[in-house]
């Protein structure tokens, strides 16, 4: 009786694990689809490597703040991800759509000109800083605490 219990257990913990598959996919393709938004912008606008900004188009600039934006947040986030994740899957699942999305409206915001549209993805806080609330809880679990 006991190893069937836990034999279930697993099986639900896999299950709420495969929820997970397609939020990683949507953040592979977030920071893709950022990156190449910034490399076609570059061509088409002419700065050249290794410039990382332009003296005259301020939209590239914008488009290359979103970009690095992104890159300067994704360790931190994905490490919050992979801890709530082993704890809390099917949550840690639901608040990673909610940042991945937040990061697209950030770009497309960003992508104006007009770094102010940028906050159309502040929502991506909820998902920020759930994540780092749940790896809190998974930590404090870990030690007993909870």
């Amino acid at each position: 009786m006991g190893s069937t219990g836990c034999r279930k257990k697993r099986e639900l913990t896999a299950h709420k694990m495969a929820a997970a598959l397609p939020e990683m996919a949507a953040r592979h393709n977030t920071n893709a689809k950022i990156r190449e938004c910034g490399g076609l912008r570059q061509i088409r606008l002419t700065v050249t490597y290794p410039q990382m900004y332009s003296d005259k188009e301020n939209v590239f600039n914008c488009i290359q703040r979103a970009h690095q934006n992104t890159l300067e947040a994704y360790p931190a986030w994905l490490i919050f991800q992979l801890i709530a994740g082993l704890a809390f899957p099917l949550s840690a699942s639901v608040l990673g759509v909610i940042w991945v999305t937040s990061r697209f409206s950030y770009a497309h915001g960003y992508y104006t000109g007009d770094p102010e549209k940028r906050l159309k993805g502040a929502y991506g806080y909820l998902g920020l800083f759930g994540v780092l609330i749940l790896s809190l809880v998974a930590a404090l679990q870990l030690l007993n605490v909870v």
